[in-house]
């Protein structure tokens, strides 16, 4: 199993996103394949984090990596909108 690859196609739908996991399947690659419902739309476009805010994201391993601030001074939620 260890020499299988795989791909992961977000999006498989009936049309492009179905085809392309199709496509990779045929070479021989393990898909995982998803594809957004009515339900999951809306569970995503709720803001299920309320006020919270995001904010910088601290290092865990300061000698090898820094903390991450993306869009400094924007503020910024976790809410998926459309």
């Amino acid at each position: 199993m260890a020499d299988k690859k795989a791909i992961l196609v977000i999006g498989a739908g009936d049309a492009t996103g179905g085809a392309i996991a199709k496509r990779f399947a045929k070479e021989g690659y393990i898909a995982y394949v998803t594809r957004r419902t009515v339900t999951s739309w809306a569970l995503m476009s709720r803001n299920a984090m309320g006020a919270l805010r995001v904010s910088k994201l601290p290092t865990q391993i300061p000698f090898l990596s820094r903390d991450v601030e993306l869009f400094p001074g924007v503020p910024k939620t976790g809410a998926w909108t459309s």
